[in-house]
């Protein structure tokens, strides 16, 4: 059905906005469609607690994970590190007190952060 065509038989009118007002008046009078099913939440739980990993195996995928970054990064020192390392030295980094406070500030916040973390994990996570 064309939503145009609506209020031509009922209101009869030819003015398009007349149509289409009629057309939403219909629809915001019909029911609502069906929601989900009343158990939904229940069963999605269930079938995410069925397929979910577990987790000593994601433990131990992501210590691989670093692992193989790790040897990666020190590979590509040993190859690359001698066109790329003496550039640091040519690096003008002015170390004052202004920088120091600085690092001493990031290096706070780092810290706070950390055990903050820390603080708000239950004891049989740690």
């Amino acid at each position: 059905m064309n939503p145009h065509d609506i209020g031509t038989h009922d209101v009869g009118t030819h003015d398009p906005s007349t149509r289409i007002d009629r057309h939403i008046d219909l629809a915001l009078r019909r029911e609502p469609d069906a929601g989900p099913p009343a158990d939904f939440a229940r069963s999605v739980a269930v079938l995410a607690r069925e397929r979910a990993a577990d987790p000593a195996i994601e433990r131990w995928l992501v210590r691989a994970l670093v692992a193989v970054f790790g040897l990666a990064a020190v590979v590509v020192t040993v190859v690359y590190g001698r066109e790329w390392l003496p550039a640091f030295g040519s690096l003008p980094v002015p170390v004052d007190a202004s920088t120091l406070n600085w690092v001493a500030a990031m290096l706070a916040c780092i810290a706070l952060t950390w055990l903050m973390g820390r603080a708000g994990q239950p004891r049989t996570a740690r």
